[in-house]
């Protein structure tokens, strides 16, 4: 088993790893649409939040090597439905 943390600016007050390699394959914690830099929430609506949050994966799956085209599933909650 690997973590994997991306370098953050800001401290990671979570418990949690963001990402973890468990028999070549990849497992991605709960993103949120906080600024893992800074530990800002972002102005605006849900596509702001939507935004950041998937920006936020890409820094895992970057620091684990893959991208966007190798992931097989992703589970994506919101508040309100009507988001």
């Amino acid at each position: 088993m690997y973590k994997i943390e991306p370098k953050y600016r800001g401290e990671n007050k979570g418990h949690y790893t963001p990402g973890i390699i468990s028999n070549g394959m990849l497992y991605i914690s709960g993103q949120l649409s906080i600024d893992p830099d800074t530990r800002n929430v972002p102005d605006g609506g849900i596509e702001a939040h939507a935004k950041l949050a998937l920006e936020n994966v890409d820094r895992v799956l970057e620091e684990a090597g893959l991208n966007r085209n190798d992931v097989v599933q992703c589970r994506v909650y919101v508040s309100d439905i009507d988001q």
